[in-house]
C-alpha cells in the first residue's frame, strides 16, 4: 500500500507544516502473465525385439503404454504399437511449462499372443524442462530399466533429437 502525505499548514501562508497525515491510494494491481515465447517437445521410441529366427514379427503384434505420472503432459495417444520392423513411437509430448515430469513406459500385456513370454520391464524416463529467458528445453535427465528389484540405467538415449530410446 502506497501512501501520499498532505500537508497544510493553518498558521502560514509560506507552507510550514503544522498537520501532516497519510492519505490513503488504492492499491492499483498490475497483473502480468507470464508464458514462454517457445515449447519443446519430447519422443519416446522404441524396438521391438523377439528372440526366434522361426517367427517373423508382424505390424500391430504388440502393444506399449506410456503412464503419466502426477499430471504431466502426455502425447495424443497413451498407446503405441510396433511396426513390422519392431519400431515404435509415441506421439511427440510438448511441454509447456518449466518442470520435472515423469513417466512409465511398459509393454502391454493384456491380449498375449501365444507362445511369447512378455517382457515385464517397466521404464521410467524424468524429463525437465528448464526456462532460459522465456525459451523451454526439455531434457531426459533419468532413464532407467526396472525390473523385479533391479534397476539399470539406460545409456541409450539420443539427446539431441530429445528422444529416448527403448530396446524391449
Amino acid at each position: 500500500i502506497c501512501c501520499l502525505f498532505f500537508a497544510s499548514s493553518e498558521t502560514s501562508p509560506n507552507c510550514s507544516i503544522s498537520q501532516v497525515r497519510p492519505l490513503p491510494i488504492a492499491e492499483i494491481p498490475f497483473a502480468n502473465v507470464y508464458t514462454p515465447s517457445s515449447s519443446d517437445y519430447v519422443t519416446f521410441t522404441g524396438k521391438k525385439v523377439i528372440s526366434t529366427n522361426n517367427r517373423i514379427l508382424n505390424a500391430g503384434e504388440f502393444t506399449f503404454k506410456l503412464e503419466a505420472i502426477g499430471g504431466a503432459p502426455v502425447p495424443a495417444s497413451l498407446t503405441a504399437k510396433n511396426l513390422a520392423n519392431g519400431s515404435f513411437s509415441f506421439a511427440p509430448i510438448e511441454f509447456t511449462a518449466a518442470g520435472e515430469y515423469k513417466y512409465v513406459i511398459t509393454e502391454d500385456a493384456t491380449n498375449k499372443i501365444g507362445g511369447f513370454t512378455y517382457d515385464d520391464a517397466r521404464y521410467e524416463i524424468t524429463v525437465t524442462v528448464t526456462d532460459a529467458n522465456a525459451a523451454l528445453t526439455a531434457e531426459i535427465t533419468r532413464f532407467v530399466k526396472v525390473k523385479g528389484a533391479s534397476e539399470t540405467a539406460v545409456t541409450d538415449i539420443v539427446r539431441w533429437h530429445r528422444h529416448a530410446k527403448l530396446f524391449h
